[in-house]
């Protein structure tokens, strides 16, 4: 069974310590999946490209127990948040060394 392929896309720019602009982007290539077939184990989908009906070799067993005719679109979507939202941040760290050696116990 194929897999439709992937394609995403993000970016995000810092304008200001509490703004931040994101964008997303999303392509999925559905129409590679043109059917869906279930099969008894180690068998492969043998199936009429016109009629959709199994081809079954003389005198051997029907191998196909579901063949679903997909033929489903491609889709492609985008998103970004409303202007002036900013996802929570966490706090920067802000580390000290001592340089005082510790008191005598």
């Amino acid at each position: 069974m194929s897999f439709p392929d992937v394609i995403r896309f993000g970016a995000a720019y810092l304008v200001s310590p509490k703004l931040d602009l994101r964008l997303d982007f999303e392509w999925v290539r559905w129409s590679r999946l043109q059917r869906q077939c279930v099969v008894n184990v180690d068998a492969s989908c043998n199936i009429n490209a016109d009629t959709g009906a199994e081809i079954v070799p003389p005198g051997g067993d029907a191998k196909v127990l579901l063949n679903l005719d997909r033929r489903w679109k491609d889709a492609f979507g985008s998103s970004s948040p409303s202007a002036g939202s900013s996802a929570p941040r966490s706090p920067r760290c802000t580390c000290s060394r001592s340089t005082t050696p510790p008191a005598p116990t």
